[in-house]
């Protein structure tokens, strides 16, 4: 089924990148846009995106489907480019856990277990991108995931997370990174760094900080 919805992708997003590109090209070509209402299901199960209709087709979100098979999409607004990435080459690196693929486990300690799920770009209006990630507690007790030390194309910069993880339980939460212009780290990303710093929620006692944590792009 998977291989069924992968080669799917490959007919419809063409269609998507010009779809998302009809701001661009107003001067030349308009055209109304129509929610129809359409299901999509994966495996079974139903997709939160929503379809339009443009002059009787169908047109799919590329970013909910692509992420839905485990793909990255990234937007460049600069360049008008779309980039839409499947699981790569692990990268190696001998002093931390590196790695550009997505699935990946970046940390399985004390009972915390947290994968990459790949970086995105967030929209025009916040800015900046998030880095996906699933954090797994199966400890009795609940804890909160945070970042220390954390750089960008080698220089340090601005972040958003804290996650608080049920025992038992999962989350998936993102690492967002933001102001990096302001910080003169110019795209694309090729690494992020940083330590994670995990303690008890209750008591805020230190159940462990991790080595560095290497994502390459």
């Amino acid at each position: 089924m998977k291989k069924q919805w992968k080669g799917f992708m490959v007919g419809f997003v063409m269609a998507m990148v010009l779809f998302s590109c009809l701001p661009a090209i107003a001067a030349q070509r308009q055209a109304t846009a129509t929610y129809n209402g359409a299901k999509i299901m994966l495996n079974g199960i139903q997709l939160q995106a929503d379809p339009v209709s443009i002059n009787n087709t169908t047109y799919l979100p590329l970013r909910s489907i692509a992420e839905a098979l485990q793909l990255t999409v990234n937007w460049n607004e600069q360049a008008n480019t779309v980039t839409i990435t499947s699981a790569g080459n692990t990268a190696t690196n001998t002093s931390s856990t590196s790695t550009n693929t997505a699935g990946k486990v970046l940390l399985e300690q004390n009972g915390i277990k947290i994968t990459f799920n790949g970086i995105t770009q967030k929209d025009s209006y916040l800015k900046g991108y998030d880095v996906n990630l699933k954090i797994e507690n199966s400890n009795a007790k609940n804890y909160t995931v945070q970042i220390r030390n954390l750089s960008v194309n080698g220089i340090m910069a601005d972040s958003i997370f804290s996650c608080d993880v049920v025992a038992g339980k999962t989350a998936n939460d993102s690492i967002w990174l933001y102001g990096l212009e302001e910080k003169g780290i110019k795209e694309p990303i090729t690494n992020v760094e940083f330590n994670f710093h995990v303690y008890d929620s209750e008591t805020w006692d230190t159940l462990f900080d991790s080595d560095t944590i290497s994502i390459g792009q």
